[in-house]
Order: structure tokens, then C-alpha cells, then sequence
């Protein structure tokens, strides 16, 4: 997660490089260093020499207590990533009708998404803390890429969750046909064809200062450093800020409008069970003609008749009926809920980090640039969150219930594996046997 922010290694070359020590004092009066010239666009710009005694010795020279403790908290951020997310994909694909649900499935891509944090990009970030970079400049920039590029489908993803919420709370008959089985697999595959398209070139046009010392520090042009942050984090939070209001708005007047349907169903079914009773006068059995006892007598023999013209039959299948609305719309809005607190998460913690970024990439002062101390707080801040915001989902009962049923099912799976081996050691002792005549 340190793409945009120094680290340890840097801080080190920053410091050896930008002093008045007599060690760069003897090394740019060298001549055979003179070579060693970065330009661009025709100007000589600053100067960065081949170090070749920077092993891991010089490396652990300059680590501080806060590079150590924040590789000790990302590498158990990263194991609890994998194992929080890991259990939101199985709780969903337990259950065939959590599995197939479009909804549910975009909450899996997203949870895939935190997943390839956890086991790639903060694993080599407590490496490039701890270690001298040893694996190539092809790998430290699909490092550096990478850690722009997965965030970014994250967010991404949380915008396509808001707008199936919305689209699914306000034009229901869209959305039955918008998630088909084609279009559902372009919804959860663009997040990562935009992501690639937009940040690839933002972060491939830079260059790189140090070729020939083992550190990752790949830097891009001023453009794309004032760009970046803003694709890939401002945009992105205007446009949640705007879905999530507009979800919030769209949940009160679904309510209202339901409390409304209530009222008015409950007033019309008692109006039309008056009716019924008025509709039908209290005659007297003795008073009824012979054709009308014969009525009588047929009706009470069907029970079907009764039933169908009894008022506590509609209140039973109306009480039904409304049950199962209300329940609907208690697990929608506990849906829309979710995504709201995911969007107002991720976009609060991931905050602190883009705005420092914005900031180094506009201001030349050395007062812009915080201590080492903060860069690892609002750096690891960013990282969290991709193990915090999974734990909302856990609010959806459904996956409640299919986390309760995840035991269950391991015991079944168990006795099924017993019953059919021992039916194939039966099938076996059967066939060897010797049958005589």
C-alpha cells in the first residue's frame, strides 16, 4: 500500500541524497559517476548514483521501531483479510439460492478483491519494509500497478452494489431483465476492464530513478501523480456520496408508501367483510322455503363452499401474504443498509491516504511531506479496510443462516462419505466371494 507515499527504503535515499554530507560530496566529484544523469524532456534533473554496498545490512540500519511495527500489524491484517473474506464467499456459496442470487454475487467479486490483498499485495508489502527488493523492476511495478489497480476495482464494485440497489428498489421489472445470465457476467467483469484501462497508462508512462540498487520505487509523471487520486478515489466518492443518498432516500419513501398500503388494505378488507355481513340478512331457518333449506343443507355438505366464504380464510391468506411482504422488505432494507455503511466506510478510511497523496503531488515543500510515523498510520488506515467492511455483510441474515447450516452440512457431507465407502468395501467382500454349486 505504499504506491504513492515514501517508504523506509526511500526515506533512506531521500535523506542521503537531498543532505549537504560529504559522502555525496565525494561521489558527485567523481567522474565515474557522471553517467549516472536522469533526463528528461531535455533538462538534467536530480541526481541518483549506483550504490553498491546498499545490501541489508544498510537496509536495517535505517529501519525504524514504526517500519517494524507496521510490517508486524499489515502481515496479521493480511492474514485476517483472507480469513474474514474467505468465510463471507463460502457463507454465500453454501446455499444455492444465495449462490445464484446477482446480488450476492457481486458481494463475492468483491470479497474475491480483498482476497488478492491479503494474499498478494500485503504480503509483498511487509516485504518491501523488511527486505531489500531482490525480485526484479518487472515485479515491483506490477507491485505498484497492482496496488492501484485492485483498490480501485473495490470501489468500484461498491458503485455497481448501490446502483443494483437502487435499481432494484425503484424499477424492479429493469432489473429482472437488466441481470441476465450475459449482462450479469459483463456487470461483475467491468469493474476490472475500467480499472485496468484507466490506471495501466497513468502508471506505466513514469520512470524509474534506481535501476541499479535493490529498492521498488517506481515514480510517474506530475499529471498522472494529480490524476491518479483523483480517478481513483474523489470521482469514485462523489458518485457513492450520491447513490448512497439517494438509496437512504428511496428506502423512507418505500416505507412510507407501504405504511399507506397497509392502512388502506386493512381499511378495505374490513369495509368489504361489513359489506359481506350486511349483504347477508339473519333469516330464520324455519322462515326459509324448501329450495332454500335444500341451498342450505347442499352448502354445509361442501366444506369448500364454507370455507371459500369465510372471512378468517381472507384474514389467514391477507396475514400470509403480508407476512411475507413485510419480510421482503425487511431484508432489502437490511441489504441497502449494508451497502450504505460498506460506502461510507471505504470511502472515510480510504480518505487520510488519497489526500496525502493529492497533497505530495501538488506541493514542492518539504513541509507537505508528514512524518514516517503518520505515512504508516494513514497507510495502514487505507489497508484496513479491506478486512473491516466484509464484517457488515454478516448483518444479512440470510448469510446468518447459512453459516448456521455450514455445521450441519459438514456432518452430513461426513456421513454420506462413510455410507458410501462402506457400501464399496460391502460391494467389494460380495464380489470376492466364491460361489459353489
Amino acid at each position: 500500500m505504499n504506491d504513492q507515499l515514501p517508504g523506509a527504503s526511500d526515506t533512506f535515499l531521500s535523506d542521503m541524497l537531498n543532505n549537504g554530507s560529504t559522502e555525496r560530496n565525494n561521489i558527485l566529484n567523481d567522474s565515474k559517476y557522471e553517467n549516472n544523469m536522469t533526463w528528461i524532456d531535455g533538462q538534467p534533473q536530480e541526481f541518483y548514483p549506483t550504490i553498491p554496498h546498499y545490501d541489508q545490512n544498510y537496509h536495517d540500519a535505517y529501519l525504524t521501531d514504526s517500519d517494524r511495527h507496521s510490517a508486524t500489524y499489515t502481515g496479521f491484517l493480511a492474514c485476517c483479510t483472507v480469513i474474514v473474506n474467505m468465510v463471507v464467499i463460502i457463507s454465500i456459496s453454501v446455499n444455492i439460492k444465495t449462490r445464484s442470487n446477482v446480488f450476492y454475487k457481486q458481494v463475492i467479486n468483491f470479497s474475491f478483491t480483498n482476497v488478492v490483498i491479503g494474499i498478494f499485495i500485503l504480503p509483498l508489502t511487509v516485504y518491501e519494509i523488511l527486505y531489500i527488493w531482490e525480485i526484479g523492476n518487472f515485479m515491483c511495478k506490477f507491485f505498484t500497478i497492482a496496488d492501484v489497480v485492485i483498490p480501485f476495482v473495490s470501489f468500484l464494485i461498491v458503485i455497481i452494489l448501490s446502483c443494483d440497489r437502487l435499481i432494484y428498489l425503484s424499477h424492479p421489472n429493469l432489473y429482472s431483465w437488466l441481470y441476465q445470465k450475459t449482462l450479469t457476467w459483463v456487470v461483475l467483469t467491468s469493474p476490472w476492464a475500467v480499472s485496468i484501462i484507466i490506471v495501466v497508462p497513468l502508471w506505466t508512462t513514469g520512470y524509474t530513478h534506481y535501476h541499479d540498487i535493490p529498492v521498488c520505487f517506481h515514480n510517474i509523471s506530475e499529471v498522472a501523480k494529480v490524476l491518479s487520486p483523483i480517478l481513483t478515489y474523489f470521482i469514485p466518492c462523489i458518485i457513492i456520496a450520491i447513490l448512497s443518498f439517494m438509496l437512504l432516500l428511496r428506502v423512507r419513501f418505500s416505507q412510507r408508501n407501504s405504511d399507506r398500503y397497509e392502512t388502506n388494505r386493512v381499511t378495505t378488507n374490513n369495509n368489504m367483510f361489513e359489506n359481506e355481513d350486511s349483504r347477508a340478512p339473519c333469516t330464520p331457518v324455519h322462515a326459509l322455503s324448501e329450495m332454500g333449506k335444500r341451498d342450505l343443507v347442499s352448502q354445509t355438505d361442501h366444506p369448500r363452499n364454507v370455507i371459500e366464504s369465510s372471512p378468517s380464510t381472507f384474514i389467514r391468506q391477507d396475514t400470509t401474504r403480508s407476512n411475507t411482504f413485510r419480510d421482503e422488505r425487511k431484508l432489502a432494507k437490511r441489504k441497502v443498509f449494508a451497502v450504505c455503511k460498506i460506502n461510507a466506510l471505504y470511502c472515510v478510511m480510504w480518505f487520510p491516504f488519497q489526500f496525502v497523496s493529492l497533497l505530495l503531488s501538488v506541493c514542492n515543500s518539504s513541509s507537505c511531506v508528514p512524518s514516517s510515523t503518520m505515512i504508516h498510520i494513514i497507510t495502514l488506515l487505507a489497508a484496513t479496510s479491506s478486512a473491516l467492511a466484509p464484517l457488515v455483510w454478516f448483518n444479512d441474515s440470510e448469510l446468518q443462516d447459512n453459516l448456521k447450516s455450514i455445521p450441519g452440512r459438514l456432518v452430513q457431507l461426513k456421513y454420506s462419505f462413510l455410507k458410501s465407502s462402506k457400501t464399496v468395501k460391502t460391494q467389494e467382500s460380495i464380489e470376492s466371494e466364491e460361489t459353489f454349486v
